[in-house]
């Protein structure tokens, strides 16, 4: 049996092993904490756990975040080469080489600048859907008389570069190739500026107190913005005289731009606004005089020849 003398002997041998473990904080060095382990013991997983160590192993050595491909196209644009076609349609009715330049917007529409002299720009919707960790899908449907579907499937191999093929209206044309994409400014339906393009506006309702016959109420006449500042109209088609005078345009937002002028030949103000649907068409609202004859129709605009 243990006097109280021993206890006491053994008791004071475990204080001071315990005082010798329990330093000061200069002289304790924390056992490194293992982020795997600690993820794991709070439940918290993330994605990068599903890199792989060589993977993981790159990224350290380079310095540089591993990315992923796009997850939207909203304000990117794609540059699509081509490098080969196969078509059921006439040789010379379509690019075969070349790179297409498609600008897309964060509203469901994108802008295909074409390759000249076979395709031209065109305006379309497209829904951009991703398959896979490093496939997506694109389907497009043309907002011109055409109505033309078109589907793109691309393979990224790096963030923002990969491979294409192109499957244009049902098999008609298939396209593949390469691509980069970047981000960049979308830039809408309509133009910056009306120089240079010819507008034939189509009058299909009006409103005013001038007496009947003194204005066209039907019919089309041609708007020519000769230059940055003037401008002619041809009236040949509404029985109107052709007229010459002065104007501003000012793009209001992606598919609107507002003509502002002076009609000489009348000598009245008038403001036409159009609104783009395509490339080219759409509708438009003229206000002549402050209100004396109020205009709605549709438009179609092409390069002056």
């Amino acid at each position: 049996m243990l006097n109280i003398k021993s206890i006491f002997t053994l008791w004071s041998a475990s204080t001071i092993i315990l005082m010798a473990g329990c330093g000061s904080d200069k002289n304790y060095t924390a056992p490194p904490i293992n982020d795997a382990s600690a993820s794991y013991q709070n439940g918290i997983t993330s994605s990068s756990t599903n890199i792989s160590s060589e993977a993981m192993s790159t990224a350290d050595n380079s310095g540089v975040e591993i990315e992923a491909m796009p997850q939207s196209l909203a304000n990117k644009a794609m540059h699509l080469t081509i490098t080969d076609v196969t078509s059921l349609a006439q040789t010379g009715e379509h690019p075969t080489e070349g790179t297409f330049i498609v600008r897309f917007g964060d509203n469901g529409t994108l802008v295909n600048e074409g390759i000249s002299p076979w395709g031209a720009a065109y305006a379309a919707t497209y829904n951009y859907t991703v398959t896979s960790d490093n496939t997506a899908e694109n389907n497009t449907i043309r907002l011109d008389e055409s109505s033309i579907a078109i589907k793109t499937e691309y393979i990224f191999t790096t963030p923002s570069t990969g491979t294409w093929v192109q499957n244009y209206n049902n098999n008609e044309i298939i396209y593949e190739g390469t691509f980069t994409v970047n981000t960049e400014t979308y830039p809408g339906f309509a133009p910056n500026a009306l120089v240079g393009l010819s507008a034939d506006i189509e009058f299909l309702t009006s409103v005013s107190n001038e007496p009947a016959g003194s204005f066209p109420t039907a019919g089309i006449a041609t708007h020519i913005y000769n230059t940055a500042t003037t401008f002619n109209t041809d009236g040949s088609q509404v029985n109107t005289p052709n007229t010459v005078g002065t104007y501003a345009a000012e793009k209001l937002s992606l598919n609107v731009i507002r003509d502002s002028g002076f009609n000489t030949t009348f000598n009245d103000v008038y403001e036409i606004v159009y609104t783009f649907e395509t490339l080219t068409s759409g509708t438009f609202t003229e206000d002549w005089g402050n209100g004396q004859i109020l205009w709605t129709g549709v438009f179609n605009v092409q390069p002056i020849e």
